[in-house]
């Protein structure tokens, strides 16, 4: 079994429609970081094409400057393009991820790409209960 040197936090940002604007993210960014975090993991993207969020820039700045480790998916829309994933493409202090395939070790079609990203891994996740055993794909977020 895997032990954690510290328990998980885990930050509820988002309401019941999946949805969260940018000052309730950075208000669970800071609030982390508050906490003594080692890691903030951001497994979410704006709006394709949104313009980068000063707000939630100074947020992850904040963080890093804690000496917090921040990690964001670079998203899942097959682009190269920055502006597809403003968060993780403006933000050169977080490690952005994207995410390959397990078996071709390539990149996945739907991730993210470009010179912007830091580093790929495989976003393969899979889950075992009730006899069964699921195996999925969890994109950026999951890498």
């Amino acid at each position: 079994m895997l032990k954690l040197p510290r328990p998980l936090k885990l930050v509820k940002v988002f309401g019941a429609d999946g949805r969260a604007g940018v000052d309730t993210l950075s208000r669970g960014i800071r609030w982390a970081a508050e906490q003594r975090v080692q890691v903030i993991n951001l497994s979410f993207a704006l709006e394709p094409g949104s313009a980068p969020s000063p707000l939630l820039n100074d947020a992850i700045a904040d963080a890093v400057a804690r000496g917090i480790t921040v990690v964001a998916g670079a998203g899942n829309n097959g682009s190269a393009d920055p502006a597809a994933n403003a968060l993780a493409a403006t933000n050169p202090q977080v490690i952005r991820v994207a995410s390959i395939d397990t078996e071709s070790h390539r990149l996945d079609a739907g991730s993210n790409r470009g010179a912007w990203v830091d580093v790929a891994a495989s976003a393969e996740l899979s889950a075992h209960g009730s006899g069964t055993a699921r195996v999925g794909n969890g994109g950026t977020s999951a890498a």
